[in-house]
């Protein structure tokens, strides 16, 4: 049966990634500009944009939103002949970078290459759609430190000093900070240019860079109030811990790996959280810097070698997305693809032999998959998080470069460089009078062996403190202490923890010293394993079936109270590794009995049988030839398959949605009266 599965975030497997094909992901050759897309000439001052929009009808516009902000935006929007604006569109949003912003035309000069190409090729049916690129109302300005700057995108928590270090983290809390008025007013402008040109509200696809990247993981992440169909965030800043507000979106994400803007584990962290739920892609590039955006939308490369650039891959990608699911009713098989890839590379360093070899039958079983013409959605999910989740057996330090918050805002404060792995950076908690707090993010949920801590190690300090550990981030139970006057060291604190702690968030609080002024941390170290994160897939797993009346209603007792009580017996911070061990081998097995019971459950198949019966030969003759008519046959086999064995009323739904969908997406052969009238009107 077809069960929702909650996110439970993942570790990076590799530190690096090298894209998706078996081919070399390249540095780009050069800067993207409207000239480069035919729109005047290298030689402009303005890069071609004022010829762009003399060419395109391009506007340039401001929108004041319900609370009274106003922004700048440029938008172009496609016209029929008689002047009318098609219906049901898609929206493609971009989101500029740091330097970008104003009441001007420096938008249109700069990156936007997704934009380009589409005004490029604006006369091509299959790639018109409504192009809309808000602004913020200044451009950088250094000044603007505090919340809603007008240069700002994000509301990232403030630095006091070192400006140049504003961008430098691996995450940020969204939940501890609005969203910024000039996003929620761009956010607006978004919501309101769907309705007035009615646009397909199922096909909005959002794109940015840097803080645009940063600012488009805030409007698919704050919420799940989800209308887009699909997002592109380049080089952005994120929320890991809100990852399962995007789990159903279909995004594509990049990063150089020497950005010395924002750090390329502010992306990893995202792929991290996210890739376990099978929509996601990530490719990174080891000789880029911050304009990774030159390569990931270039004209020019085609990191997989299949033929077509990295911009024509991603446009084809983007506009075969929708919110019912991909237009073309074929599976998305990349983020398994990538995972796949993950799992073959998976080496003794980083994982055990016993991992490995489960990784290789993992990525076996994946591959099957991937060698069928169009697998199911469901059997690529299932694949993902069970690679995702082997991914995450790891060995060695696991808190290396995972997400931090503190209680404390210090001047040029690095709460990443704690996690770092290397003990000559440090986390700067202030004074200690503030008793500071520091908490690091594991992502799942992790048996702890032992956990390392690091004090600041260039002069004779001491500290103490008590350490907490938590599954939700809010119920905390104390599993370490530093007590005693030991002064700090590179080998710092080592706490034994027996495997017995079992956590996702792991807490420092720092106690008031009258001998140290500041509190400092220069590493923390996390050992463990991550079998927990099995169980608790499996207690996912079994909250759906009990959600599924009918399966309830249809099972015998004895298994329906195995369910329940299983289900009310959640993993608490205690739960030991001999329990997870064992809680696994129970859960897996009663979930593999419900799967083989003999069981009837009640489906209506009526719908599925009347668009079976009612799509005749005779009708499937009336329409034009091509792609879409052959994904319409061949969602009726699939129909005739599901009907012959309807398992679930899910599979039904499923096939039913799709075949209405590519009947709907079919054009029909005018008839020859038809075609003659639209020749004359044509021609007077």
């Amino acid at each position: 049966m077809k069960l929702k599965h909650r996110l439970i975030p993942a570790a990076l497997a590799l530190s690096m990634f090298t894209g998706i094909g078996a081919s070399p992901v390249m540095a780009a050759e050069s800067g993207l500009y409207p000239w480069v897309f035919g729109f005047g000439s290298s030689s402009d001052g303005d890069r071609g944009a004022s010829a762009m929009v003399r060419e395109t009808g391009l506007e340039h516009k401001t929108y004041t939103d319900k609370d009274g902000t106003t922004i700048p935006y440029w938008i172009y929007v496609p016209k029929n002949e008689d002047g009318t604006v098609p219906e049901n569109l898609p929206v493609v949003v971009y989101l500029h970078g740091h330097t970008d912003g104003g009441n001007n035309d420096i938008v249109l000069q700069l990156h936007s290459a997704i934009a380009y190409k589409l005004l490029q090729e604006r006369d091509n049916p299959d790639k018109q759609a409504i192009i809309l690129m808000p602004q913020t109302p200044e451009n950088w300005t250094a000044d603007h430190m505090d919340e809603n700057s007008p240069d700002r995108w994000v509301n990232l928590p403030p630095v006091a000093t070192n400006y140049s270090n504003y961008w430098w983290r691996t995450n940020w809390d969204m939940a501890s900070r609005d969203r910024s008025v000039n996003l929620n007013a761009a956010y607006s402008l978004i919501k309101e240019t769907r309705t007035t040109y009615n646009a397909d509200l199922d096909r909005t696809y959002l794109y940015g860079m840097s803080m645009g990247g940063t600012a488009t993981w805030d409007l698919i992440l704050r919420d799940n109030e989800d209308i887009f169909a699909a997002a592109v965030p380049v080089c952005g800043i994120g929320d890991a811990s809100l990852a399962h507000n995007a789990l159903d979106l279909p995004i594509r994400t990049f990063h150089g790996t020497i950005d010395t803007t924002i750090p390329v584990h502010s992306t990893r962290q995202m792929y991290d959280a996210m890739r376990a739920g099978g929509n996601i892609t990530y490719v990174e590039y080891p000789t880029e810097n911050h304009l990774s955006w030159n390569s990931a939308w270039s004209p020019k490369l085609d990191d997989d070698g299949d033929g077509k650039s990295n911009l024509d891959d991603l446009i084809d990608w983007m506009f075969n997305q929708s919110k019912h699911g991909p237009l073309d009713g074929k599976t998305e098989k990349d983020p398994l693809k990538q995972l796949v890839s993950l799992a073959k590379a998976a080496d003794a360093s980083t994982y055990s032999a016993k991992t490995r070899e489960e990784l290789s039958v993992a990525a076996a079983e994946a591959q099957t998959l991937l060698d069928q013409e169009n697998p199911s959605k469901e059997e690529c999910d299932k694949a993902a998080r069970k690679i995702s989740h082997l991914l995450d057996e790891k060995t060695g330090n696991i808190a290396l470069n995972k997400p931090t918050n503190a209680s404390y805002n210090w001047g040029g404060e690095r709460k990443e460089a704690a996690v770092d792995g290397s003990t000559s950076t440090y986390w700067d908690g202030g004074h200690v009078d503030t008793d500071p707090q520091f908490t690091l993010d594991l992502m799942n949920p992790v048996s702890l062996d032992s956990l390392k801590i690091v004090t600041y190690v260039n002069t004779s300090r001491y500290y103490k403190y008590d350490v907490f550990g938590s599954l939700d981030g809010k119920d905390w139970t104390k599993i370490a202490a530093k007590t005693d006057n030991a002064v700090s060291s590179a080998e710092g604190k080592t706490f034994e923890l027996n495997g017995d702690k079992l956590v996702r968030y792991i807490r420092v609080d720092g106690k008031e010293n009258s001998v140290n002024g500041y509190f400092h941390i220069a590493e923390i170290e996390a050992y463990g394993s991550h079998e927990a994160e099995f169980v608790q897939d499996s207690l996912d797993e079994i909250d759906a079936m009990l959600a599924d009346e009918a399966l309830i209603n249809a099972l015998p007792n004895d298994l329906v109270e195995e369910l329940n009580a299983q289900a009310s017996n959640p993993l608490g911070v205690e739960t030991t590794n001999e329990e997870i061990a064992d809680r696994r081998t129970e859960l897996e097995d009663l979930i593999e009995r419900v799967n083989n019971a003999d069981v009837d459950i009640e489906v209506n198949t009526s719908v599925l049988e009347f668009l079976n019966t009612t799509i005749s030969q005779a009708v499937l003759d009336a329409f034009q030839p091509g792609a879409e008519l052959d994904t319409l046959k061949a969602e009726m086999e699939n129909g005739k398959a599901v009907l012959e064995n309807p398992r679930n009323q899910s599979l039904i739904n499923q096939a039913v949605e799709k075949l209405n969908r590519a009947f709907l997406d079919v054009r029909y052969i005018p008839d020859e009266a038809r075609l003659k009238d639209y020749i004359e009107r044509k021609s007077n």
